[in-house]
């Protein structure tokens, strides 16, 4: 027989029939378990890392046999931690918790399904129709703004009949849409994504608006005393950083400048406290105009500051340099302007044509969403600007499906399953499933209950809980998201007459800058020597 021929007979002999396999004896094959039509709904609260669930589960089978998954109403908050500066310490960088998108409403077999209402933390959201995750079906998304758009949803994007209304100009449009564009009456498609964000900067960059900045004062004489008081010192730092964190989280740009009785410079006082280092984290307005027009790297400024910001956690400054000794320094380049002791009475002269913020606007180093900090964080627009390293949990800049859980609401890829155990634990009873750390100095579970936080309703956005993770390089290797959100403020170096009102503060201010910094965006700290509260009287 030639090697892989055929089979031939030998001898006239047919081959001998194989033999019949005999099935050995054994442990009879258990039968797999059939989830029932309608299963047994358990209330679950359970956490992972910085994502937290409370609602409806069921018990799940098959390979997802000693599980809960999420299946009918429920809540799930999607957090992360940022750099938040040296809140309790000169070397460790402290971190704040941020909701960066919460989901209440339907569930079907761990899938967003049904009616419900997800809030971006950029501020825009969606309430309507879900299937497999994705936006479908009826529903209407709410822009930042207050634009609308009411129709139909296909698979995460407008497609079918609605309504787009922006509130800007009131103007709107209604009729077909495809992929989230609509066809105008010259037969042109209009991306809608594209125009709401043109519309946005324009919003941002309007200088008429009528502005009239709320003032929150602050006592910092302590700051550049010989001899300070440690506790009063620690008190006023406190109340200086709760002054710019309650602008930050109403989405407004600290404004910060002082009055004649600070006997210092505003810029200094912030970096003796660590809420600020002018010297690698601040852009000198004069000195990025005088490179500007010598035609030199004005842009790596803005993007050198905001890069160091962003991994500290402590303010990218906008500083003008606007005493009159400053705004007589028009060709002076020095890499020590910060140095410079401002004058200590109020300014004479106008401020430069070009030190407007307009001249400086790029979209890769200095975007005007830098000025609206909750549409740049929100949509995690750091990605610009941060090393490779710490590009990791960067997401697509479309405010609306690129930002929305995967399907079954599965988390980033650094972070663990959500689905919990279906051991122990009473009904609603808080479950904590721990992922393995790479991390020695903090176990997961430790760095998990340190960020959590109780999120009110619909809450989104910068929680104000700071707290410290202990011998932790990188809240990754915890199990802990990790984004990097900028914190921007602008710092005048003038000062303003003492004992004024709050409402002459306000005009005095939105007078000189209205040019030069959109006023409506911001919010008036105004620094003292020891004074917290408006003067009763003022002649």
């Amino acid at each position: 027989m030639q090697p892989g021929g055929p089979l031939q007979y030998v001898c006239g002999m047919p081959p001998k029939k194989a033999a019949e396999p005999v099935e050995e004896e054994g442990e009879p094959k258990e039968e797999e378990e059939v989830e029932p039509e309608e299963p047994e709904i358990h209330k679950k609260c359970f956490r992972v890392g910085t994502q937290t669930y409370y609602g409806d589960c069921k018990l799940g089978y098959g390979a997802r046999k000693g599980t809960f998954v999420r299946h009918g109403y429920g809540r799930q908050v999607n957090a992360a931690v940022t750099p938040a500066g040296y809140k309790f310490s000169a070397t460790i960088t402290a971190y704040e918790t941020s909701v960066m998108g919460v989901y209440e409403g339907n569930w079907e077999d761990d899938v967003m399904s049904g009616q419900g209402v997800y809030s971006w933390s950029d501020g825009s959201s969606y309430d309507g129709a879900f299937v497999n995750g994705k936006m479908h079906g009826p529903g209407r998304f709410m822009w930042p703004d207050g634009s609308t758009y009411e129709g139909t949803w296909h698979s995460g994007q407008m497609t079918g009949h609605g309504r787009l209304d922006y509130r800007f100009d009131g103007n709107f449009h209604q009729g077909r849409f495809q992929r989230d564009a609509f066809q105008k009456q010259d037969g042109k498609w209009v991306d809608v994504w594209q125009q709401t964000r043109g519309i946005e900067r324009k919003q941002i960059l309007n200088h008429d608006t009528q502005a009239t900045p709320f003032v929150k004062r602050c006592a910092c004489g302590e700051m550049y005393a010989r001899s300070p008081q440690q506790r009063v010192l620690a008190d006023q730092t406190a109340r200086l950083g709760e002054a710019i964190a309650a602008a930050q989280k109403e989405g407004s740009i600290p404004f910060i400048i002082a009055d004649e009785s600070l006997k210092s410079c505003a810029l200094k006082c912030l970096t003796a406290t660590n809420l600020a280092n002018h010297a690698t984290q601040s852009v000198s307005i004069r000195m990025a105009a005088i490179a500007k027009r010598r035609k030199r790297d004005f842009n790596g400024m803005f993007h050198n500051a905001i890069q160091t910001s962003l991994q500290t956690g402590t303010l990218f400054t906008l500083v003008f340099e606007d005493d009159d000794e400053g705004c007589g320094l028009l060709a002076k380049e020095d890499d020590r302007w910060f140095d410079r002791q401002p004058s200590l009475t109020p300014p004479a002269n106008p401020l430069p044509e070009q030190w407007q913020l307009l001249d400086f606007y790029h979209p890769n180093t200095f975007p005007p969403e830098i000025l609206q900090p909750m549409l740049f964080n929100g949509r995690l627009m750091s990605k610009l600007f941060l090393p490779e390293h710490l590009r990791e949990d960067a997401m697509g800049m479309n405010p609306a499906p690129a930002d929305l859980p995967a399907p079954g609401g599965a988390p980033s890829a650094d972070a663990p399953p959500t689905t919990p155990p279906a051991d122990g634990g009473e009904p609603g009873e808080e479950t904590e499933v721990r992922p393995p750390s790479a991390n020695k100095g903090m176990s997961a579970s430790d760095a998990a209950q340190a960020a959590a936080v109780l999120t009110p309703v619909g809450g989104v956005g910068l929680t104000g809980h700071v707290f410290e993770l202990p011998d932790v390089p990188d809240p990754r290797s915890v199990g802990l998201r990790t984004v990097h959100h900028l914190r921007p403020a602008i710092v005048a170096l003038s000062c303003l007459p003492s004992g004024i009102h709050d409402d002459e503060v306000s005009a005095r201010v939105v007078e000189r800058f209205k040019r030069h910094v959109p006023m409506h965006r911001t919010m008036l700290i105004l620094m003292t020597h020891d004074s917290t509260t408006e003067p009763e009287h003022y002649n």
